[in-house]
């Protein structure tokens, strides 16, 4: 062996002994404590689900951090847009329903003027007192048995354009005073089917009295003292399937100055219409 090698293999192994002579000193390991964990007083429910317990969120709300909101947008909901719709709709149905309003008085007003075109009107002739007094052999004894009642007689005429029926009519005899409203108790209502036809007038319907003048009544009436006063109403029927009664009153006047004139105002002279009931449908 050549001295410089066994010079190198001396060196290495004084290095080697010295080395495993000096003890390196061991790491200490902390010690860890195992602490169990304890639950909380109310603990949450599992939000993990289950197959019998569905999967429940919850949405934490949103933290106020002194930022305003952003505005809301110009779109609405679906039961937003149910509502507006639903709001139109009526106040379509209100406008269409005042239309149809308007239209339905329209279309009443046409028909109304119609039929008052139509229709006929019947008036009562100036009466005719050829009869109110006793006549002839009568004339010396008013009151004896037999002597004629007063009488006035009527012609009705009817100034429409289509035919009437008359069905019934009224005429009542008051002498000295006017009631403020009529009230019959001398007369009998006439009845029948007579038919009035246009521009034409009726035969004389004659109404009496139901007792004969006092001879004061006869020297006054004829005098012209004692007013007389007839009044009453007619009945009639028309192609419309209407009930017409035109009611009237006249003051008569006897002597050189005979004649007659309206009288008794709204209370005596108006005209009403109704359907016809069953009693004058024949």
């Amino acid at each position: 062996m050549k001295p410089g090698v066994a010079i190198i293999i001396a060196i290495l192994l004084a290095l080697g002994s010295g080395a495993s002579a000096e003890q390196v000193p061991p790491v200490p390991v902390p010690k860890v404590e195992t602490v169990p964990p304890t639950l909380p007083a109310n603990p949450e429910p599992d939000q993990r689900g289950t197959e019998q317990s569905p999967l429940v969120v919850k949405i934490a709300p949103r933290p106020d951090n002194g930022q305003k909101e952003s505005p809301a947008t110009w779109w609405l909901t679906t039961d937003q847009w149910l509502a507006l719709f639903t709001g139109l709709l009526v106040l379509v149905g209100l406008l269409q329903l005042k239309v149809f309003s308007a239209q339905a008085r329209q279309l009443r007003r046409t028909v109304d003027s119609f039929l008052a075109g139509e229709r006929p009107y019947i008036f009562p002739s100036v009466p005719i007192t050829t009869e109110f007094l006793p006549g002839g052999a009568h004339s010396r004894y008013p009151t004896a048995p037999g002597a004629p009642v007063p009488q006035i007689g009527l012609h009705f005429a009817n100034v429409g354009r289509t035919p009437a029926v008359i069905k019934t009519a009224r005429a009542e005899i008051a002498i000295g005073k006017l009631p403020k409203r009529p009230a019959f108790k001398y007369s009998q209502e006439y009845r029948g089917d007579i038919i009035a036809r246009p521009d034409k007038q009726t035969d004389i319907i004659t109404f009496g009295f139901s007792r004969n003048l006092t001879i004061d009544e006869i020297n006054h009436i004829g005098g012209g003292t004692t007013p007389i006063f007839v009044f009453g109403y007619v009945k009639y029927t028309d192609n419309f399937d209407y009930l017409h009664t035109k009611g009237f009153c006249f003051h008569i006047q006897l002597g050189s100055k005979g004649g007659a004139a309206l009288a008794g105002g709204r209370a005596y002279n108006y005209r009403t219409a109704e359907k016809t009931p069953v009693e004058f449908a024949t």
